[in-house]
């Protein structure tokens, strides 16, 4: 299992954070791991991973962040990453990377399908927005049940925020 936070920057590389047993861990990674998103896990030739991502995207002129953001040292034509250590996070052991190792070479492998599918997801969520702008949903009364006693009753919560009556 591969349990990984990752900070998106510009849409062009990602910051990632995780833990093990051995501690804290950072990366910078030149994967927009958005493409990454929907992909459940994928399998090497004797290991199958599971994928668990947290997922933000940020802006590099508007982040305060103590990360170094030059990622010009990274190659333009392959996935790769670099660890980062600081007084909080430590260098993961050689075998707890196997799994960000699999996950590169997967994206690599992977990567115009990734992409393809990345781009279908956000089509179809512009869509989906733009529809709800056009068709916003009828707005219901909060209606709850309850029982005082020897009598049952009724209440209908006007909630403006959920479209109730004034």
């Amino acid at each position: 299992m591969l349990f990984v936070s990752a900070t998106v920057y510009d849409r062009q590389f990602s910051a990632l954070r995780w833990s093990d047993e051995h501690g804290s861990h950072r990366a910078l990674s030149n994967i927009d791991f958005n493409y990454l998103v929907g992909v459940g896990g994928f399998e090497t030739a004797d290991t199958c991973y599971t994928l668990i991502l947290g997922l933000t995207n940020e802006s590099r002129a508007e982040t305060k962040s103590d990360l170094p953001l030059d990622v010009t040292a990274f190659s333009p034509t392959r996935s790769e990453y670099a660890i980062l250590e600081d007084a909080t996070h430590s260098a993961p052991i050689d075998e707890d990377l196997t799994a960000l190792d699999a996950l590169h070479v997967f994206f690599d492998a992977n990567k115009p399908r990734l992409i393809a599918e990345s781009a279908k997801r956000e089509a179809a969520r512009e869509e989906r927005e733009r529809w709800l702008k056009e068709h916003p949903p009828a707005r219901r009364d909060t209606v709850i049940n309850y029982w005082i006693g020897e009598g049952a009753g009724t209440v209908i919560l006007n909630n403006p925020t959920m479209g109730g009556r004034p």
